[in-house]
């Protein structure tokens, strides 16, 4: 009896996997909007202290985790910043684009909107 009703409110709360942030569509369209991103004024140029640098070389999530930046960010400012994974990160990079949560957001918003017109056709 507790197995469906868990599985009932799991299913009520259950992110659809093309709305999902870790989705190949919802990633793609990230991706698609990095030149739009990068040029936005609300995106931030941080500059990283070369010590820091040098202790999350090849660690990027490590080094964005320090900075405070928000983990639902990390996979974005990684390829904002022309890197495919953490390891890419060299400690030679003392600065890096980070994204305005806000923007993404609504990035994420408008692409929600537009995978639920298309379900419903």
């Amino acid at each position: 009896m507790a197995t469906a009703i868990t599985t009932a409110m799991e299913s009520l709360f259950s992110i659809p996997p093309e709305m999902d942030t870790d989705s190949p569509a919802m990633r793609t369209m990230l991706e698609y909007h990095i030149p739009y991103l990068l040029g936005l004024t609300t995106t931030k140029a941080a500059q990283i202290n070369p010590q820091a640098a040098y202790k999350y070389e090849n660690d990027l999530f490590g080094l964005l985790q320090e900075l405070g930046i928000p983990a639902n960010l990390h996979w974005l400012t990684m390829r904002m910043n022309g890197m495919w994974g953490s390891s890419d990160y060299l400690r030679t990079m003392l600065f890096l684009y980070i994204p305005d949560p806000s923007d993404v957001e609504k990035l994420k918003s408008v692409h929600q909107v537009m995978v639920r017109k298309t379900a419903k056709k």
